[in-house]
């Protein structure tokens, strides 16, 4: 039996250079920055804070904090063209500027963005995602998918005692990508009861609540930790597109707590 060849994702003897995607007042965008600039030693720098609206976002308040360059690319440019056409000419743009900007890696950062192969399959591309994708449904499919609060509302009515945020790939099928890592819990503290009798409203709202403090045990970590160890070449794949750390396979990705335990 031969040893598989893992390909590190990134492998260069320089900094990794990071642009950030962001749709929204950017908190996590904005702690991603913070950590680069205490963290030192993470291995990668931000170059770029890209922005798909500007009404709402806080882009250029985040890039002016950081002295970083930030940019707003909206595709309601291409408003009087067709929905499919006018996906393909915005992430052609989008796929210009990360070249021009000789960007190594995207994270999206809360972002509600649909970017397609001309942005992903030129250069790891990481999802901050509020749900576990871990979870498989009935269908087969991964259980918690979708958009804003949809992922945690379906968690909530499902009965999980504990809500996730995940780091994956992003690849054509949404949040269907290799789970790079998933953060620590959040404890939800209503019953199944309680959330099932709630209108949608209410769930909504709920979901929302869950969903900031999830930001803050989650997202503003999970994207920085993975992030520097994609810098440091510690991530990496085999001729199957199997994910390893370390060179050991982690098929489900790897626990946040548990990176941080092997590092202490």
């Amino acid at each position: 039996m031969t040893e598989s060849q893992i390909t590190p994702l990134f492998d260069e003897d320089r900094i990794m250079r990071v642009a950030v995607f962001l749709s929204g007042g950017g908190s996590t965008a904005d702690a991603l920055g913070e950590y680069v600039q205490t963290h030192p030693e993470c291995g990668f720098e931000v170059v770029l804070y890209l922005s798909n609206r500007l009404k709402g976002c806080k882009v250029h308040q985040i890039g002016d904090k950081h002295g970083t360059e930030s940019m707003v690319l909206n595709p309601r440019n291409f408003r009087n063209m067709e929905k499919d056409k006018r996906h393909i000419l915005h992430n052609g743009l989008v796929a210009h500027v990360l070249d021009e900007y000789n960007v190594d890696t995207v994270a999206m950062m809360g972002a509600s963005w649909y970017v397609d192969n001309q942005v992903f399959g030129k250069r790891t591309t990481l999802n901050d995602h509020p749900g576990n994708l871990r979870v498989i449904g009935e269908d087969g499919e991964r259980a918690y998918k979708g958009w804003h609060e949809e992922p945690i509302m379906n968690a909530l009515l499902a009965g999980e005692r504990n809500l996730y945020v995940t780091v994956n790939e992003t690849i054509a099928e949404p949040d269907e990508g290799p789970i790079f890592m998933v953060s620590d819990p959040v404890e939800v503290v209503e019953s199944l009861d309680d959330i099932q009798a709630m209108s949608d409203e209410q769930l909504r709202n709920l979901a929302g609540s869950y969903q900031d403090i999830l930001k803050d045990v989650g997202d503003k970590k999970v994207m920085a930790k993975t992030l520097e160890l994609v810098a440091k070449g510690r991530f990496g794949r085999d001729e199957s597109d199997l994910l390893y750390l370390d060179n050991h396979p982690i098929p489900e990705g790897i626990d946040y707590g548990t990176v941080l335990g092997s590092e202490r």
